[in-house]
């Protein structure tokens, strides 16, 4: 199994007429919690959702979401969540960004460094 993570960060056709029905299903299985919405499923190893399509293609689920609201992630580039939850999925938490800035921004973060989105010291990364 291989997740949807490459250069290729597009929506095929069958998703993209589908993206209602995706996005139904993917809003059951998530938990409202401060101002994100959290991914209730299995998380990866790494702490992300992850979930398919009917036409067996994986997804971290961010990502999904992320498209099926019209985003784009450029080539080369990943999704930053600027809230640092990992199972957050609210496409306004989520920025793309080249991996050094995302790779940084996480640095700063376990610095004990105010948060870049609010300014607080209170959020514990998911």
């Amino acid at each position: 199994m291989t997740l949807h993570t490459g250069p290729m960060l597009t929506l095929d056709d069958a998703e993209r007429e589908r993206g209602d029905a995706l996005l139904a299903r993917i809003l059951v299985r998530t938990r409202p919690e401060a101002d994100c919405l959290l991914w209730d499923g299995k998380p990866t190893r790494r702490g992300y959702g992850r979930t398919s399509t009917r036409r067996g293609r994986y997804w971290l689920v961010h990502r999904l979401v992320f498209l099926l609201d019209g985003g784009t992630i450029p080539e080369g580039w990943v999704l930053d969540h600027t809230c640092r939850r990992r199972l957050c999925i609210l496409p306004a938490h989520l920025q793309p960004v080249p991996l050094v800035a995302n790779t940084a921004r996480g640095e700063l973060y376990r610095s004990d460094a105010p948060c870049p989105t609010c300014g607080c010291t209170a959020h514990q990364p998911t």
